[in-house]
């Protein structure tokens, strides 16, 4: 794995387009911004996000984009190539961006009718956000997790070895 470049924009418009072409099928919706967004617009977002990257052979296999703000990792985007789901590589995209963060907390939207997605995020510990409910009838539904970054997990078993 390695961070996320600008270089990359090319490649991961194709990624996304080939990855989220499934769901726009079976939502019928072929204007998720997955598929529309522009080279020059993923460049100007990897520009002012943190990304990291999954590497297979010489392709991008996966990435996933965040931004922090206030103490939140807003996770803006996970996308796996169609070649190589089931493979670990969205859980391990997804425990390196919570791993290397100082935030307290991780939030990502998904849509509620998409329940393989919601499925792999709820492994991976997220809930809906507040205690709300999952409604197939929203557009979107916030998760959430709380972190323990790792500059505070020494904190916390230090604390517990002088108990």
């Amino acid at each position: 794995m390695r961070p996320l470049l600008v270089s990359d924009a090319d490649e991961l418009a194709e990624l996304q387009r080939v990855a989220f072409a499934e769901e726009a099928r079976r939502f019928g919706d072929p204007s998720l911004p997955a598929l529309t967004q522009t080279v020059a617009e993923l460049a100007r977002e990897i520009r002012a996000s943190a990304g990291i990257v999954a590497i297979a052979g010489t392709e991008l296999a996966g990435v996933v984009r965040t931004r922090e703000t206030a103490g939140t990792l807003y996770v803006t985007r996970l996308v796996v190539a169609p070649a190589h789901q089931q493979r670990g590589i969205g859980t391990a995209l997804m425990r390196a961006a919570e791993q290397q963060t100082a935030a307290v907390r991780a939030c990502l939207f998904v849509r509620p009718r998409n329940e393989a997605v919601l499925a792999f995020y709820r492994r991976l510990g997220y809930a809906p956000a507040d205690g709300a409910t999952v409604d197939a009838d929203q557009e979107l539904v916030g998760l959430t997790k709380e972190l323990c970054p790792p500059h505070r997990v020494g904190e916390q078993s230090s604390a517990y070895a002088d108990s």
